[in-house]
This record gives C-alpha cells, structure tokens and sequence, in this order.
C-alpha cells in the first residue's frame, strides 16, 4: 500500500521497453557489461509526481525470458533495474534493492522494493566454451580466409575454363559444373558477409541485416547441396541424361535462390512479434534459428544422406558387376576414373552433412570436442570443394600449368602437359559423367 497524502488522484504508469538500446551501459558498472546480456524485456513503472523508494513490502515482477534457455544452462539470473545516477549520471543497471525469486514454468520472478525501470540478467556462461572460446575463434576466423582464397580460385578455374567444350559431355557434368558455381558463390558470400559483420551490433538495423544475409545464403547453400544430390541421383541411379541443361538449372535455381529469399523475408518481416536476432552478435535468436534454420537444415541433410545411401548402394552393385567384364577390356583407367567420381562425389555430400551434424551436437555435454570439429569442417568447406573439384582434377591441372607457362615461348602445349597433344577438349573433362559410368558404355580417351 502507498499513502497519498493531500490528493484525490495518483497515477500509476507502466511502460514497456522492446528494445535496450535505450539502455545503453558505458561500463562495467555493478553488474558487468549489460548491454548485450539483458534477457527480457525492459519494464518501468513508476507514479507520476514522485518517487517510491524503500517499499516495506516489494513489489513482484514476472519476466518471460526472450530466448529459450535450457534450465542447466543458466548459471545465475540477476534482477536489476536502472540507476539514472550512477557512472556520473551516465546511468548503469544496478542489484540493489531487488533479488531473484527463482523460475517457474520458464518465466523468472524478481522482488524489488522501488519502482523503476527494471529487466532480468541472465549470466549463461555455462552454454560458452570458456577456455575455447579464444582457440576457437581464431580456427574460425583462420579457416573462413582459407576458404574465401580457395573458392575464389576455384571460381576462376570454372569461370575461365567454360569455353573448352566437348561433344562427350553429358548434360550431367555440365548440370555439375553450373550447381557448383552457384554453391562456391553462395559459400562464398557466407563467409565474407560473417567476417566482415557478424560482430557489427553497434547498429542494430545494419546487424539486422548481416543477421539476415546470413540466414539467407546459408539456406541456399543448403539447398544447392540438395540439388546436387538430385542431380547425382539422376545421373547414377536413372541413368537418364538430358543434354539441354538450361532446364533442369533454372527450376534448381528458382528453388535454390528463391526458397531460402522467402522464408528469409518472411521470418524477418515478423521480427516485431519476436526476436529476430541475438544481441551479442549478428546471427538468429533461438526462435528463428530452430524453426527457419535447423528444421529446414535436418530436412536437406537427411534428404541428402538418403540419396548419398541410394547412390551408393547403386554404385557398389555396378562395380561388382564389373568384375565379371574384365574379359570386355574394362581398362584400369575406366576404374580408376570410376573411383575419382566416386571420391569427388562423396568428397562433397559428405563432408557437407558431417559438417552440420557436428553443429547439432554442441547441445550436449561433450560440446567443446564437436565445437572444434564444427569449426574445423565447416569453415574448411571451400577448402575441401578445391581439393576435390580442381586439385585432383587433372584437367584443370593441366589448365593451370599451360596458363602459368604461356609466358615462355619455348614451352607449348606438348611440354606442359609432357604427353603427345593436348587437346582443349582434355582440358574441360567435368567433374562427373556418371550417367556414362552407369550405363557401362566405355568413354573417349579425352575424359580419363
């Protein structure tokens, strides 16, 4: 109860903050740094007129927090309010006067004895890697440079290669070429959009924007690895080759790019129902991350791993049928090109779903050993995809190597590639031609 004295009227106002950018706290203060550690919504209440301090009965507060925190992952939850006086009249959120009451059912009760502006900390150092945090970080930031030079390089290998054409190449290989151009860019823009903003809070419109780039490109990773995985089904599975390319990539690249553009719009469009995005960095908040990231994410990597399953099993009853056409003059070099697509394939899908499994075990207790295995495997993707897709390719070696000496004038053709002619036709062998493989027909000499 409050005692007015001398007035027929008191007035009692409530307001709610949807943001703590008003909050903004320069120091440390009593509580550590707060700006990006408040967990609800900011509440004042206050009566007009006056102050109340030293309530001899406190007044209770009930917050929803607004990310989901599992109940072992929060080490201390702190009710605050905001000391307008403190650090020079700079303000800073302050303990004093209020204390936690404990959580029930998901929502957090604190008691004070003033009316202010109050909101709840929560201290959830235990979902952190302490000690790995740093370790971590610096493999993070290490493997997305790998990776943004090993993509660009594997970009131009494709790019300035496009023009060597071969009338043996089936629309299979050259589906390939085009779905890895769109996933080496889209990869691409993951990395150097996360280097370059994933910690610009300072803004919160423009961390917005990272936040939904990010969301946006890695769905499309996503699913350009799902069309891939289509188009390797096609080739080994259906043996069914389509030598007009252009239909089959438009419609994967209206899914691909126009997929992830709407529920990117639409999940951000309803930020002002939720929380679109954390306050410590520039990435989704829980609700959007389970629901428009990791729902669509487990979706695409089982689908991927069930056509991988198929492809295999498709591939392993193929070489053993070829061990009985040895008498056919199945020569070691059809095996062997054989075990290169195998590996390139595989090379791709799996290292690509391991990745993301690695990811959705950092939950659990043993969260460090796959946090480093997420980082590790994740920001080494354009290292991997160059490895497989350019490295080990000798076409694109020999490409390389003729442009790397077409400064000599003593040097041609014949002395890159230390063979009897070289042809442009060798130089653009596609990645897979498994739809030839499949069907047992037995290629040119340019493809091997």
């Amino acid at each position: 109860m409050i005692q007015a004295n001398n007035t027929s009227e008191i007035r009692l106002s409530y307001t709610v903050y949807s943001s703590s950018s008003l909050f903004v706290q320069t120091s440390q203060g009593a509580v550590g740094p707060s700006q990006s550690e408040v967990g609800t919504r900011i509440i004042g209440c206050r009566i007009a007129g006056g102050r109340v301090n030293n309530l001899p009965e406190p007044i209770i507060i009930t917050f929803t927090p607004l990310q989901d925190f599992l109940p072992e992952d929060v080490k201390e939850v702190r009710c605050v309010f905001w000391d307008f006086g403190a650090e020079a009249g700079h303000g800073a959120w302050s303990t004093d006067g209020c204390e936690s009451m404990g959580e029930e059912n998901g929502r957090y009760k604190c008691a004070c004895n003033h009316l202010t502006n109050f909101a709840a900390i929560f201290d959830v150092f235990g979902v952190g890697f302490g000690e790995h945090e740093k370790p971590l970080e610096v493999i993070t930031m290490a493997g997305c440079v790998v990776s943004i030079v090993c993509l660009v390089l594997t970009l131009l290998s494709f790019v300035l290669t496009r023009n060597y054409k071969r009338s043996s190449r089936t629309g299979h290989a050259k589906n390939q070429r085009l779905v890895l151009i769109n996933l080496c860019v889209a990869l691409l823009s993951i990395l150097v959009i996360f280097l370059a903003g994933i910690n610009r809070t300072a803004s919160p419109i423009g961390c917005t924007v990272v936040a939904a780039l990010l969301h946006y490109f890695l769905l499309a990773a996503l699913v350009w690895m799902a069309v891939e995985a289509v188009n390797i089904y096609r080739a080994v599975v259906l043996v069914f080759d389509h030598h007009v390319t252009g239909s089959f990539v438009i419609k994967a690249a209206a899914v691909a790019w126009g997929f992830p553009l709407v529920a990117t719009v639409s999940t951000a469009g309803l930020s002002s129902f939720y929380q679109y995005r954390m306050e410590k960095v520039c990435w989704l908040a829980y609700k959007p991350l389970l629901y428009a990231f990791l729902i669509p994410a487990g979706i695409i990597l089982l689908f991927n791993v069930l056509v991988f399953v198929i492809v295999m099993c498709k591939l392993v009853r193929n070489d053993q049928g070829q061990k009985q056409l040895r008498v056919n003059k199945l020569s070691d070099s059809d095996h062997n090109r054989i075990t290169r697509q195998i590996r390139r394939a595989f090379s791709i899908m799996a290292l690509f779903g391991l990745t993301w499994v690695f990811g959705f075990f950092v939950i659990n207790d043993a969260r460090a050993v796959f946090a480093y295995l997420f980082c590790i495997f994740n920001t080494l993707q354009g290292l991997f995809i160059f490895i497989f897709h350019c490295v080990m390719r000798e076409d694109i070696r020999k490409w390389w190597k003729k442009l790397s000496c077409s400064g000599h004038k003593d040097q041609g053709p014949h002395a890159v590639d230390g063979s009897s002619s070289f042809s442009p036709a060798a130089q653009a062998s596609p990645t897979f031609e498994l739809s030839t493989l499949s069907s047992g027909s037995k290629p040119d000499n340019d493809s091997l």
